[in-house]
């Protein structure tokens, strides 16, 4: 009867601990939604930092590293300081690389790839030439991973809307890579899982934008 009870009230605990504690891929999600509300560097440097700590507490977890370094480049991007971007992007570049050697999803690590690329445009446009053209060979390389990657056909996007009308951009060629993202969206819509899915929003935004341009 003693053995019961105790046991009865490890398990009490147990549950109960559970039913606290919320599980790594809910703390995840909920310090990626902070980040996107972030109102300044200091809230985007305390999403980094909670999400360095998940990432050591989860070394074997491809999902982690792939959310720090998608931290890392949002925080580039807030950054005012180019050598002080250049070296956030170097390190979202090695958490990149060690997310895709724990087997992360392909598709989504080169999007991602791309991004750092289009990152590295804003320390110098001189390198607009350079790092878009890199963007696009990634994001070539996401896309024929997995044509239905939303992020993949934004940030193709992006790069389009971002090339001067010269040199084939604009926000006339950007607008199908939107539409194209926006169907991907919401063919995905409802699916919750800590799998990326970040992006609707700002996909919105651009159409309407490119829709004022036209």
């Amino acid at each position: 009867m003693k053995t019961v009870l105790i046991f009865s009230i490890l398990v009490y605990f147990w549950g109960s601990t559970n039913a606290i504690n919320p599980s790594t891929d809910e703390v995840i999600l909920e310090t990626v939604g902070k980040l996107h509300q972030a109102a300044n560097i200091e809230e985007v440097q305390a999403c980094v930092g909670k999400l360095e700590r998940i990432a050591a507490a989860e070394p074997k977890r491809w999902e982690p590293q792939y959310y720090l370094a998608y931290s890392r480049i949002m925080l580039s991007f807030r950054e005012q300081n180019g050598e002080k971007k250049d070296a956030i992007l170097d390190q979202a570049e090695l958490d990149i690389k060690k997310s895709m050697e724990l087997g992360g999803d392909k598709s989504e690590l080169n999007a991602l790839q791309a991004y750092l690329y289009q990152g590295r445009i804003q320390v110098n446009a001189i390198r607009g030439m350079k790092y878009s053209s890199m963007a696009a060979d990634a994001l070539d390389k996401a896309i024929k991973l997995n044509p239905a990657n939303a992020r993949a056909h934004f940030l193709l996007g992006m790069n389009v809307y971002h090339t001067p009308k010269m040199f084939g951009g604009g926000a006339k060629k950007a607008l199908p890579h939107f539409k194209k993202a926006l169907e991907c969206f919401e063919k995905s819509s409802g699916v919750k899982s800590i799998a990326p899915h970040w992006g609707v929003e700002i996909t919105r935004q651009m159409i309407a934008s490119c829709g004022d341009e036209e």
